[in-house]
């Protein structure tokens, strides 16, 4: 669909979403909020194009962040266009390519001011290019299917049965 060809527009649709289980993830952790900046492991179920997971995994840079979804069997770009493990894949990758791209153009420039706020805030980017292209490859590297209908343990992750934050 139109909605995932543009990053820029996955960006701006996924926001509220993002600010909102955030919100939820931190007031989940109020009683113990160091154990969100521990190392561990957080498994996103359903991700998507990834685009949340991966806000995940800048917010709380300590975890390994594992985006997940499921294969959806469909010929063509119409695979590429659903919410499945061929989306999440390509969009992690084309958001990884999009800051690397970045970050190589900041480096043929001037030393950026080092950003210094690392609390997320609505239409602001407290993150550098280095720390984005830190947590796609992060991202790509860690993704994976996990058919949340097979029985548990989900083989993918069964690993990290009580590892998880």
């Amino acid at each position: 669909s139109d909605r995932y060809e543009k990053l820029e527009t996955i960006r701006k649709t996924e926001a509220a979403d993002t600010e909102d289980f955030l919100g939820c993830i931190e007031k989940a952790f109020e009683d113990s909020p160091d154990m969100l900046q521990e190392p561990g492991y957080i498994v996103d179920l359903g991700s998507g194009c990834g685009y949340i997971a991966a806000q995940y995994q800048l917010e709380f840079p300590e975890a390994i962040v594992i985006a997940s979804d499921v294969e959806y069997r469909a010929e063509g770009p119409e695979q590429e266009q659903h919410p499945s493990m061929a989306l999440l894949k390509k969009t992690l990758a084309r958001f990884l390519e999009d800051h690397q791209w970045k970050l190589k153009k900041e480096d043929s420039k001037a030393v950026p001011e080092k950003k210094t706020n690392k609390k997320r805030r609505k239409d602001d980017n407290p993150w550098t290019e280095d720390e984005l292209v830190t947590a796609y490859e992060k991202m790509v590297a860690n993704c994976c299917e996990i058919d949340v209908l097979a029985p548990c343990p989900w083989e993918a992750v069964k690993q990290l049965q009580g590892k998880c934050t």
